[in-house]
Order: structure tokens, then sequence, then C-alpha cells
């Protein structure tokens, strides 16, 4: 893997970001079923990144699905 900025390879992968006030995880979030009023069936997609050690160039990524607990 290399940097889409500086085109170097010392790449940290796989990071984790977390929210300091609360300790959580950054993620994105979908309902399948919007309009449903309960039971939307709410997918996490937990935000991951890929960090350059040279240029501190940052590339965030959606990690695979989570579908959460109603």
């Amino acid at each position: 893997m290399h940097c889409v900025h500086c085109n170097s390879d010392n790449i940290l992968t796989d990071l984790v970001m977390l929210d300091s006030s609360s300790g959580q995880d950054f993620s994105l979030y979908k309902d399948r079923k919007p309009e449903a009023l309960i039971f939307k069936e709410r997918v996490r997609y937990p935000l991951k990144a890929h960090l350059c050690a040279d240029c501190k160039h940052v590339m965030f990524f959606a990690k695979k699905e989570v579908y959460e607990e109603e």
C-alpha cells in the first residue's frame, strides 16, 4: 500500500478513531428500514484509518457492517 498523497509505503494501518469525550469509536450508520416506527434494522460501519507516517495524510475507510441490536 502506498500513500495517495506522497507515494510513501510507510503506512500505519487499521487505526481506530475514538471520541475523546465518550471513548466510542466513530462509525457511519444506515437504517435498512427508515420508514419503520421501530425495528429499523440499523447497520453500523465502523470507521478505520490509514496514516502515512511520512506526510501524515489520513485515508478513511469503513469496515464490514455490524448489525445493531434494537
